[in-house]
């Protein structure tokens, strides 16, 4: 059985924190989402699920809210 998947919002960062680029991926799980994210390579990202901020990504450091 798989889960039925929602649409998240990825929302990538330079080091000026100024949007470099954003775009929309759908998963199963907020684990999924935050892993399609990390896989665009960027360092700096928000995750968000509607309002809610799933995780933000700084560098090497990973904060889940």
């Amino acid at each position: 059985m798989t889960l039925p998947t929602k649409t998240y919002r990825i929302c990538f960062y330079d080091g000026a924190r100024d949007t470099v680029m954003s775009d929309w991926i759908d998963a199963a799980t907020d684990e999924e989402a935050l892993a399609r994210a990390q896989s665009f390579g960027f360092t700096k990202c928000e995750l968000w699920d509607g309002h809610r901020l799933v995780a933000e990504l700084d560098g090497e450091q990973n904060q889940a809210a």
